[in-house]
């Protein structure tokens, strides 16, 4: 009985150490984004990437959430249901279109501070260019503005929270994300 289990978790092992090192080598996608904030850069790595897609009311969201010590970001992509396949088309996605158009984009940035993400800042505006998404994979270029509730500069628990939070030269490639049929 002993032996059968102990094949069973060698077996299982191998699996996954075979899944694992085939996936890495043909995957080629990349775990982080990289972005500038009021002109410093910051890179994060992605701790989420789906996509929820829902028929009955013709829309496809896609999430990313990427993460480092001082930040956490939450991207949101949202265009029609694409009946084709579970990919974003590429192109422009603006926040200003949220009252006129389908396809529109987020950007929120929470600030870690004593070890927990608090949000500060709304958008004024996001704008992503999909540059290409096939087979679940999305690379992308944006940009951000967002301010602060407060209307100025603020300290907290000794961390800077500036009102203005300028995002340029975001960037992500191949990131590959998870459908949600809902």
């Amino acid at each position: 009985m002993k032996l059968k289990i102990l094949k069973s978790l060698l077996f299982c092992f191998f699996i996954t150490i075979f899944s694992c090192s085939s996936d890495e080598s043909t995957n080629n996608s990349s775990n982080s984004i990289s972005l500038k904030i009021n002109g410093e850069i910051v890179i994060a790595n992605v701790t989420q990437a789906y996509m929820n897609r829902a028929q009955s009311i013709d829309r496809q969201t896609l999430f990313i959430v990427a993460e480092n010590n001082d930040y956490k970001f939450n991207l949101k992509l949202i265009d029609n249901y694409n009946t084709n396949s579970s990919n974003m088309l590429t192109g422009d996605y603006d926040f200003e279109n949220i009252s006129t158009s389908i396809d529109y984009s987020e950007f929120f940035i929470y600030q870690k501070i004593s070890g927990v993400s608090q949000l500060f800042h709304y958008p004024g505006t996001s704008f992503y260019n999909v540059n290409s998404c096939n087979d679940n994979k999305i690379s992308a270029t944006f940009n951000a503005y967002l301010e602060s509730v407060d209307g100025e500069d603020i300290t907290v628990d000794g961390v800077l929270v500036p009102f203005i939070m300028n995002i340029s030269d975001g960037e992500f490639t191949n990131i590959k994300y998870t459908v949600n049929e809902l």
